[in-house]
C-alpha cells in the first residue's frame, strides 16, 4: 500500500513526466507541460507524415460505467496550418444548440460555429477569437445537452491557458 502512496505522490508533486510508446502504441509523445488545468503536447502519430502539436483540457460529467466528457483542443498555427483550430468534443448524443460557452460570462460560441452535433470545430477567424478569449479570460462557462435533454454545467479555470498555447506554439515552430 506504502508504494503506492508513493507512486501517486510522485505523479502529483509535479516531477518531469515522460510518455512513452507504451502508453500509446499509436504516437510518441514529444513533450507534454502542465499548466493548471490545461496541458500542452506534442506528438507524432505513426500514421501521420508529421507532428501535431496543441493544447487541451477535458472535464468528465459522468463518471464510469456510462462515461462522458468533453474535451476542448486548441491548434496553433503552424505545422502545415496557416490558421489555429479548436475542437471542442462532446460525447456523440450531446447538443450545443441550446446551450453556451462563454468567457467571464459573454457568449464565445454559437451553435451556429458548430458543424456536427457532439463536436465543435472552429477554424479560420472564429477559432482564433476563442483563442484570444481563452488567453485572456479568467473561466469559461460551458452548457451543453446530453442526448439533448438533460443539461450539463462544466467550469474551467483559463489560467494556464496562455502560456500552454504559448508553449505549444513554441514546440511546434521548432519542429
Amino acid at each position: 500500500m506504502r508504494i503506492i502512496w508513493i507512486v501517486l505522490a510522485a505523479l502529483l508533486s509535479g516531477l518531469p513526466f515522460t510518455a512513452s510508446a507504451n502508453q500509446n502504441p499509436d504516437a510518441d509523445v514529444l513533450h507534454m507541460q502542465a499548466f493548471c488545468e490545461w496541458e500542452a503536447w506534442c506528438v507524432k502519430r505513426h500514421a501521420e507524415p508529421q507532428p501535431d502539436c496543441f493544447v487541451v483540457n477535458a472535464a468528465v460529467y459522468r463518471p464510469r460505467p456510462n462515461f462522458a466528457a468533453i474535451v476542448l483542443r486548441f491548434y496553433p498555427p503552424v505545422l502545415g496550418r496557416t490558421k489555429p483550430g479548436v475542437v471542442l468534443g462532446m460525447e456523440g448524443q450531446s447538443l450545443l444548440a441550446r446551450g453556451y460557452a462563454r468567457v467571464d460570462g459573454e457568449d464565445v460560441v454559437a451553435a451556429t460555429d458548430c458543424l456536427l452535433p457532439g463536436t465543435c470545430t472552429l477554424g479560420d477567424d472564429a477559432a482564433a477569437r476563442l483563442i484570444d478569449r481563452f488567453s485572456n479570460g479568467e473561466a469559461v462557462a460551458w452548457r451543453h445537452y446530453d442526448y439533448g435533454t438533460d443539461p450539463v454545467d462544466i467550469e474551467m479555470d483559463l489560467h494556464g491557458f496562455a502560456k500552454a498555447f504559448e508553449r505549444a506554439m513554441e514546440w511546434a515552430k521548432a519542429l
